[in-house]
């Protein structure tokens, strides 16, 4: 099954690494294992290993005062889906803040040089 390949390859990878999203859709891309036809992205790669309802809680209304939640037979051991939790955080990016919002020089990361290409 899809699921649990992708749920496998987060936490112990491909030949022992563990994978992040965009590895892990190319994988699945290259070996055509595609979603209802279609290529994988990594948001939808991230949104599958995010969703509770794989280790068997159904949410509806999530975040809100009036959340239901449904079990349902899960697909991967609750234990799994936690360790793949931490990982997806452990391998997320620290720093997204742009270079503009990081300089208090206004155009830097915006302005290409023209001689050698390369942004400042």
């Amino acid at each position: 099954m899809i699921i649990k390949k992708i749920f496998d390859l987060s936490l112990r990878g491909h030949q022992g690494k563990p994978l992040g999203v965009v590895e892990i859709a190319k994988y699945l891309n290259q070996n055509a294992l595609f979603h209802k036809g279609k290529k994988w992205s990594k948001n939808k790669v991230h949104n599958t290993l995010i969703n509770s309802l794989y280790m068997g809680q159904g949410r509806f209304r999530k975040g809100r005062s009036d959340e239901i939640v449904i079990q349902e037979p899960p697909i991967v051991e609750d234990e799994v889906f936690k360790k793949v939790q931490k990982g997806l955080g452990e391998r997320q990016l620290k720093n997204t803040e742009s270079k503009g919002k990081q300089s208090k020089l206004m155009l830097t990361g915006i302005l290409k040089c023209n001689k050698c290409k390369k942004i400042t």
